[in-house]
């Protein structure tokens, strides 16, 4: 197994990448439901309701129209399409709230910004095999 080289990675709104963008994160978790009942000495646990959410960060660029198309979808809390790529033949796909915006400025550094998004409904996981068929994973 090889490893993935982080500089393949991207985030796009849309279709269109984000300029500046260094670093992206992505959470899936699941809710644990208890199934025990009593009479029973182990516990049992079923899956409940999936989510997922993250952020990503870079550095800001004044040219980027995606940057204010972000701050767009923040304040008029509409739905963006995401995707976030390990590389250019797999990637997560999903619609999400855009729910944060921050930028800090240093003396000695570019004005970083980050932002952070809480998705809505199913996330979607694509993957190309190594034959040149794209396989499309769907949690359940």
């Amino acid at each position: 197994m090889s490893g993935i080289v982080g500089t393949a990675g991207n985030v796009l709104l849309g279709t269109d990448a984000i300029a500046g963008i260094r670093q992206w994160s992505l959470d899936i978790t699941a809710t644990d439901l208890s199934a025990s009942e009593f009479g029973v000495d182990w516990a049992s646990t079923e899956g409940g309701l999936k989510e997922w959410g993250g952020t990503f960060e870079g550095n800001a660029d004044d040219e980027d129209i995606y940057e204010t198309a972000i701050w767009n979808h923040l304040i008029e809390a509409t739905l963006a399409t995401i995707k976030l790529y390990l590389h250019g033949q797999n990637w997560f796909e999903g619609s999400a709230i855009i729910s944060k915006n921050a930028a800090s400025q240093a003396h000695d550094d570019l004005t970083k910004v980050s932002y952070a998004f809480k998705g809505k409904g199913q996330l979607q996981r694509y993957q190309m095999l190594p034959r040149g068929s794209l396989l499309l994973c769907l949690a359940q």
